[in-house]
Order: structure tokens, then C-alpha cells, then sequence
């Protein structure tokens, strides 16, 4: 069951048609969204039993899951449990952690040597990615 979810440019730029990553509009489902926060409602037999449980909040790692949807099916490696089931996060902010705060940690860490003392210029703030890469 989603909780939330958070539309993404990725998102409008797939319903659009020009993103890379294609929807498998075979698997049975038809809504949009990459990003967001649910709940598990229901295990198959076939998931290991510290994979996942029912009532477990999970966010999706993988593009295209249909999380704008309001119940999804969808394999145990589509989903993440969320440590603690998010200790009091509020759920708009754990609805774009898939997506846009990683993006702004990895940006951070990965493409670039921060160190104490140095600057980030931030163009577009008013983006959720923006917003992260400023807090």
C-alpha cells in the first residue's frame, strides 16, 4: 500500500516518453512515479523471512515501480526496508528518498572533494535535489 508519493522530472519526463528508462507496460500496471514510501500488506511464500514482513515500510529501488498508485505489487528486490520503519520521519521526506536525497548525497560524495571551508553553488533550490544539496 503507498503511502506517498513524490513526483520527479524523471517521472514527467517518462509520461512524456523522452526519458531513457521505458515502463514495462506489460508487468500489469499503468501509473507513474519512481519515488515514494509504502507499506507491505501482504508477503509471498517465496520471499525469505528477514526479507520482508507485513506492516514493514519500504521505499523503492527500482525506476518506473508505479508508486504513484495507491496498492502495487511488486517483487521483494523492488523494495527497501526502511531502518526502523523510519523512526518518526515524516512520510513526505521518506517518499523522496529514493530518488532525490540520494541524488544530493551522491553529488556530494561522489563527484565531487568536499572539504571544510568549501563552497556549493546550488542552481535550482527550489528542486527537491536543490533543497537536499542546500540542507
Amino acid at each position: 500500500k503507498m503511502l506517498g508519493a513524490s513526483p520527479t522530472p524523471a517521472d514527467i519526463n517518462t509520461v512524456q516518453g523522452v526519458y531513457p528508462l521505458k515502463p514495462d507496460l506489460d508487468g500489469g500496471h499503468v501509473a507513474g512515479g519512481s519515488e515514494g514510501v509504502g507499506r507491505v500488506v501482504e508477503v509471498g511464500d517465496d520471499v525469505p523471512d528477514q526479507r520482508l514482513a507485513v506492516g514493514d515500510v519500504v521505499v523503492p529501488v527500482r525506476s518506473n515501480l508505479g508508486t504513484w498508485a495507491q496498492e502495487l505489487v511488486c517483487g521483494a528486490r523492488d523494495v527497501q526496508k526502511v531502518p526502523g520503519d523510519g523512526d518518526g520521519i515524516p512520510l513526505d521526506q521518506l517518499a523522496t528518498l529514493p530518488v532525490c536525497l540520494s541524488t544530493a548525497y551522491r553529488l556530494l560524495e561522489d563527484f565531487v572533494d568536499l572539504r571544510e571551508g568549501d563552497v556549493v553553488i546550488q542552481n535550482g533550490a527550489g528542486s527537491a535535489v536543490g533543497q537536499a544539496v542546500i540542507q
